[in-house]
């Protein structure tokens, strides 16, 4: 009758290991079968949720710390991408990194394109403070030719819009820092900003972009 309804939000599932994985479990094996000539992708999680709260971030609104799938389960969907050759595997966790065993899932993405040749490439999104597991991660990526850059999110570096979007960033000395670790290793870096957020104006966001170049970032 014209007017909008919205349906209650549904809880976050507690226990991801109640969901079969779509790939090792079979979904896809009719549509790959009805398009043999095609080259396929991979969406992916290891994990869900985000321990930050940023606001412009619907994982933000939760501020809960990450559920995890079992080890079994994510070498299980590794092992399905290697077998059935698909080439780039977009991960879509929140913080790739932030967790101690984020390494071990590296290896083992490292290790199936070293026996299969696939996946050729795996793209994460990195955790927001940057430390040394993530510089390992990316050490394995390096060596694999699975990924070449890291991202550095910084989103803004305006006090008002960072406190206004409840973000805490590194401090940009660190930033510089780590950037400067990265590349004299030979690992590109990329750093997001988001246009538009809250508090944020003209003159403030060129500022930040200016400040970022003049770190190093080009």
């Amino acid at each position: 009758q014209g007017r909008v309804v919205t349906t209650p939000a549904r809880p976050a599932l507690k226990d991801l290991n109640s969901i079969p994985s779509p790939y090792a479990s079979g979904v896809f094996a009719p549509l790959m079968a009805a398009n043999p000539h095609e080259r396929w992708i991979g969406l992916w999680e290891t994990n869900r949720n985000c321990p930050f709260s940023c606001t412009f971030c619907g994982w933000g609104q939760l501020e809960s710390k990450p559920v995890l799938w079992d080890l079994g389960h994510v070498f299980a969907d590794i092992d399905w991408f290697a077998r059935h050759r698909i080439e780039f595997i977009f991960c879509a966790d929140a913080n790739f990194g932030l967790l101690p065993r984020d390494l071990e899932i590296a290896q083992y993405v490292a290790n199936a394109k070293r026996d299969h040749g696939y996946p050729h490439r795996l793209s994460v999104q990195d955790t927001k403070n940057v430390k040394q597991r993530a510089l390992a991660v990316r050490r394995i990526f390096r060596e694999s030719e699975l990924n070449t850059g890291v991202v550095i999110s910084l989103q803004s570096l305006d006090p008002v819009t960072l406190k206004a979007i409840r973000r805490d960033n590194i401090k940009l000395a660190d930033f510089q820092a780590i950037q400067a670790e990265f590349a004299a290793e030979g690992i590109e870096t990329m750093t997001d900003l988001i246009l538009g957020l809250a508090g944020e104006t003209y003159e403030s966001f060129v500022n930040g972009i200016s400040d970022v170049i003049e770190g190093g970032q080009h």
